[in-house]
């Protein structure tokens, strides 16, 4: 069976301490939020595979 997109990005962030991830994108998140007050409300999850597994579902936009 194929392996879809929300494996892939499990298997990324599984190794995200030794890897590419950790290295690049985790140093300047937690840069970021380090600079931030300490509660801050964000529009997307920034794990989308984890948001996932827990229940998360884009909301569409009715702000029209």
């Amino acid at each position: 069976m194929a392996k879809g997109l929300y494996h892939y990005l499990a298997e990324t962030w599984a190794g995200a301490k030794d890897g590419w991830i950790w290295d690049v994108v985790m140093k300047q998140r937690l840069m970021e939020w380090r600079r931030e007050p300490s509660i801050v409300r964000v529009e997307k999850p920034t794990r989308i595979n984890k948001a996932r597994q827990y229940g998360y579902k884009a909301k569409q936009d009715n702000s029209r």
